[in-house]
This record gives structure tokens, C-alpha cells and sequence, in this order.
């Protein structure tokens, strides 16, 4: 086996690569080790086969450009899952055939289908132990939250016993040979097959759909094993984006005969499939703001939030209804009965330019952030200058949100903010109280730029965010509200919450400097100093978050200096 794959001729040709050669002798190497460990299998030596063959598909002339995911160096693809004896075996041939294909892309399909089987045989390699592990966690568990309960007699002989098995399992598990933990198995799985979709999108696109669903289950897998992988989100919001936008085709209804369906069935499975790529994208978008949360400096998965957004405001703005009342006012209706068709019209109008703009400005908020956190690459760059007039410059976001007037960025904490909010409800529930509630929440017009966060004056130009303001109806109530502006250089968190307490909408809590440490995803968090904000939709709450989240990071890193250059006027 190894000298069939040393003696291939894209290790023997007179112009290999040395790195070429090199990967071909580990591939040699790891098949030996694998087809010696048979079907009960040695998870590491599959697991070194797999990476060496990944690598070898994507070198120069075999698999040009081919991986666009986070793979630490290596790419991916998936074959159908062997057996863990013949995937070594197959490898020797897997290299064999790639040379005789003339390293084209057929070359890397070849060998990213013996990476697969490899890592497949490396997962079930594993899966006993895993097995061990998830009973053995079980039983600790077990013991925790029912020991101590019975029998009073046995003094500590019970716990010296189980004390002893319990430092036998350690020594025996201490003892076992290093072995891959199982999520980097399942991860590098992923991006393999996430890899050959992309190889076979043109020959074989049911296929490259098969694979994308296969590498969203594993990208699953490596995240049930270490919750909050950055790169495992991001790379599976790719796929999800993929999938959602049509990606390696075969999705749409099955056609059980030659003659096209009915039209309402054809209307029918349009809408089905529709609903399900908007819930692709959906959930594309949602792993893309878990994994920018998990590391606020991943400008890769910040710049991809930024694309998926880009890519449906095109589509918004694409759909036939939009075009259609592009042309303005009602046209000639007549009587009374067209002026108020050509109101509702106008309304249902506005409401979708208001979502147009929204999806627009939130594309343009990720892709700057992106650019402020690298402003090196080229690819942000470019990107921020399509994108710039969306935002509402000199600002990286603007819109109404709802803040309690009076509070002071900073006083009081989470709880205490809590407090204040049902105080205020016992005083307008009280006999006599005014309507006017001094610490009411109101609405008003809030920027965010390089440094703070605050209530718009007067001053706060920039024709950006004046036509956005201009678009987003009337203020609130009366009145100034009294709010400190918030130092980005003092956020410390920021997240969305369900506090009963609170007026309807969509809350989120910003935290400054001076709060607890830990992390909620809901309104219980103890300790921190802060304040309430309250956005119209959940979309709304979703970015602010993140451009909070995001631009505190740079702010307290040293770099709002890249922000404020990203929001400058070109030219400047």
C-alpha cells in the first residue's frame, strides 16, 4: 500500500511538489496504522489518515481554492461512510486514482472521499468511549444529587470504596492511548464534507446537497460536544446559508412521473420550499450572532452575518410585489373607495422600505464592524465601500428605542433596575397618581458611534441617520430624557432580556463597568451596573446587542480608533 502510493505518479513526477510528496509518505504512513487497527480501530491513526488526505486534495493543481471554511489548515469533503479497515485500504487507491486523473478537480473528489470514510471510521472508533463517558458522567451525577440519603450504618467504608473505583476508572482512562477528542473529529468531518460539496456542485448537485445536510449533522455533533465553538458555528451557518439559498440544488419537490404537477401543487411546493430557505437562512443567521457573541474579534463570522443580510435585502428587494409598487401614489382610482385602497397601499409601501432599509443598514453595521476589526483585509474594504451609504453616518447605528427618563448609565445593576421599574408601576397603580410618570419609559432617537452611546440633540447631524430618523414616524412623549451618555469603554456586556416588569417590546440589558462578571441570557443576572433599553422588534434588539457587543470590544481593546476611521468621511 505505501509503495503504491509513493510510486504514484504525482510523487514520482519530475516536477512534484516536495510538500506533495511529503503528504503522500504521511497518507502511506496513517493508512498502514488504520488497515493494522482494523474494524475495532485506532480513532487517532483514521484521524491522521483523514487529515492527510484532506490536505493533500487541496494542494496546488489538486484542489485549487476549493475550501472557503474555517478549517484549521485543512479543507473537507464527503464520500459514503466504509468501514474502518476498508477506508485504509482505499486510501492508497484514493491517491492512485488522483494522480491518474491529472490532479483536476475530479482528483480532489477522489480523495475527499476517502478523508470522509476515514473520519467516519475515526467516529465510530470513538463512539465506545464516548458511550463510557456519557455513563460514567451519569453515575457521578447520580451519585451527587442522591448521596448521603441512606444508609446511615456503612460509615466511610461505601465512600472509601467508591472513592477507590472511581481512581481506578481515572487510571485506566490515564493509561488508554491519545486518542482525537471526539468534537475535532466531528468538526474536521464537517468542513470535509462542507469541501466536496463544493467540489461537486457543478457535476453532481443532488449529491453536493447531500453533503451539506451531512456536514450541518456533523457541525451538530462537534457543538454538542463543546457547546460554543466559534468556528463550528460559523462554518455551520455556512451551510445553512448554502442550503437555504438553493445551494448544491436537488431541494425542491420530487416529481413522481415525467408530466409536471398541477399548478396550484407547483404554487404549493414553491411557497413549502420557500418557507423552508427562509428557515435555512434563518437559522444561518442565528448561528452566525452565536458564534460572534461566543468571540466578539471574529471578524470572519461578523463579516458573513453582514453578507446573509446583504443577500436578503436583495432578495427583499427583488420580490415582484416590491417592483410593483415601486411607481409611488395610488393610480387612477376614482372615487372615495380608491383613496383609501391607495392609503393602505402607500402604508403597506412604507412598512416594506422600513424593512428594505433595516435589512440594508444592519448588512452595512456587520460589514464595518468586520472592517474595523481587520481593516487589513481587502475583501472588508471593498465591501464597506458598496455598503457605506447604507450606513446612518457619522454613526454605526441609529433608531428609536424606549429608555427610562432620568436614569443615569451606570446606577444601580440589573436588580435594581428591576426595583425601579416596579416601583414606578406601584405609583401609576396608586389612587391620585399622576399620569405622568417622571421615571416613565420613553421613546427617543439613540446613535452609537466609535465612542458612546446616547440620546440624539439637535446636533447630532449626518444626513444618514436624519433621512433614517425622518422614516421612522414621530418620537415619543414629551419632554427631554435625562440619560447620561454610555463610554463604550465601559460597556461590558450586552444582551437581550425578558423582564416582566418592563413595558412591551423587545428589551436588552447593557452592562457598564462596575457589574458582575458572569453572563445571562435572561433578566435574572445578578449584580451589574447598567441600564434598560427597549428596541421595537426583535431583529432591532438582535443588532443593537451586537453593535454593542462589538464595539465595546473595540473600545476597550484599544481600537475604536479603526471604527471611527471605518465611519469617517471618505476622503478623510
Amino acid at each position: 500500500m505505501a509503495r503504491q502510493i509513493l510510486e504514484s505518479p504525482c510523487c514520482r513526477a519530475p516536477g512534484a511538489d516536495p510538500h506533495t510528496r511529503e503528504l503522500a509518505c504521511a497518507v502511506a504512513q496513517h493508512a498502514a496504522a488504520a488497515a493494522s487497527s482494523g474494524d475495532s480501530g485506532d480513532a487517532q491513526a483514521h484521524h491522521h489518515l483523514a487529515l492527510a488526505l484532506q490536505e493533500l486534495a487541496l494542494r496546488p493543481g489538486i484542489g485549487r481554492g476549493l475550501s472557503d471554511q474555517d478549517g484549521g489548515g485543512v479543507g473537507g469533503g464527503g464520500g459514503v461512510d466504509g468501514g474502518a479497515g476498508a477506508s485504509a485500504v482505499a486510501a492508497a487507491a484514493a491517491v492512485a486514482a488522483a494522480a491518474a486523473a491529472e490532479q483536476d478537480e475530479a482528483a480532489s473528489v477522489v480523495l475527499l472521499r476517502a478523508a470522509c470514510d476515514a473520519y467516519a471510521s475515526a467516529a465510530r472508533a470513538l463512539a465506545p468511549q464516548q458511550r463510557q463517558r456519557q455513563r460514567q458522567q451519569q453515575e457521578e451525577q447520580g451519585r451527587q444529587g442522591g448521596g448521603g440519603g441512606g444508609g446511615s450504618g456503612g460509615g466511610g467504608g461505601g465512600n472509601t470504596s467508591e472513592g477507590m473505583r472511581a481512581s481506578a476508572r481515572r487510571s485506566a482512562l490515564a493509561d488508554a492511548p491519545l486518542q482525537p477528542r471526539p468534537q475535532s473529529v466531528r468538526y474536521n468531518y464537517g468542513v470535509a464534507l462542507s469541501t466536496l460539496a463544493t467540489a461537486l456542485r457543478r457535476r453532481d448537485p443532488v449529491g453536493a446537497r447531500r453533503c451539506l445536510e451531512r456536514a450541518s449533522r456533523q457541525y451538530a455533533a462537534a457543538l454538542r460536544e463543546a457547546p460554543g465553538n466559534p468556528q463550528a458555528l460559523n462554518n455551520w451557518a455556512l451551510v445553512l446559508q448554502e442550503l437555504g439559498q438553493g445551494g448544491g440544488g436537488g431541494g425542491g419537490g420530487e416529481v413522481a412521473s415525467g408530466e409536471p404537477p398541477p399548478p396550484q401543487q407547483q404554487q404549493a411546493q414553491q411557497q413549502r420550499q420557500q418557507h423552508e430557505q427562509l428557515l435555512l437562512v434563518r437559522g444561518a443567521l442565528d448561528k452566525f450572532r452565536l458564534a460572534l457573541r461566543a468571540r466578539p474579534d471574529f471578524d470572519r463570522g461578523c463579516y458573513n452575518l453582514g453578507t446573509v443580510y446583504y443577500t436578503l435585502a436583495c432578495a427583499a428587494q427583488a420580490e415582484p410585489g416590491h417592483r410593483a409598487n415601486g411607481g409611488g401614489g395610488a393610480g387612477a382610482g376614482g372615487a372615495s373607495g380608491g383613496t383609501s385602497a391607495a392609503a393602505s397601499r402607500q402604508d403597506a409601501r412604507a412598512r416594506r422600505d422600513a424593512a428594505l432599509r433595516a435589512l440594508y443598514g444592519s448588512a452595512a453595521q456587520y460589514i464595518c464592524l468586520a472592517h474595523a476589526l481587520r481593516p487589513a483585509r481587502d475583501v472588508y474594504r471593498k465591501s464597506l465601500a458598496v455598503v457605506r451609504q447604507m450606513l446612518p453616518l457619522p454613526f454605526l447605528r441609529a433608531g428609536y428605542l424606549a429608555a427610562a427618563a432620568g436614569t443615569a448609565a451606570g446606577g444601580g445593576g440589573l436588580q435594581e433596575g428591576q426595583r425601579q421599574q416596579q416601583e414606578r408601576q406601584q405609583r401609576q397603580q396608586a389612587p391620585g397618581a399622576s399620569d405622568e410618570d417622571p421615571g416613565a419609559f420613553r421613546r427617543r432617537w439613540f446613535v452609537l458611534d466609535h465612542a458612546s452611546l446616547r440620546v440624539a440633540d439637535d446636533d447630532d447631524g449626518g444626513s444618514g441617520a436624519l433621512a433614517l430618523r425622518g422614516a421612522g414616524g414621530g418620537g415619543g412623549g414629551g419632554g427631554t430624557l435625562a440619560l447620561s451618555p454610555v463610554a463604550l469603554s465601559r460597556v461590558t456586556g450586552a444582551w437581550r432580556c425578558a423582564e416582566p416588569s418592563l413595558p412591551p417590546g423587545e428589551a436588552l440589558w447593557v452592562r457598564t463597568a462596575g457589574g458582575g462578571e458572569g453572563e445571562s441570557g435572561g433578566g435574572g443576572e445578578e449584580g451589574g451596573a447598567g441600564l434598560f433599553l427597549i428596541a421595537e422588534d426583535a431583529d432591532s434588539a438582535d443588532a443593537w446587542v451586537d453593535a454593542l457587543l462589538l464595539s465595546s470590544h473595540l473600545a476597550r481593546s484599544g481600537a475604536s480608533h479603526q471604527l471611527a476611521a471605518a465611519l469617517a468621511p471618505v476622503g478623510r
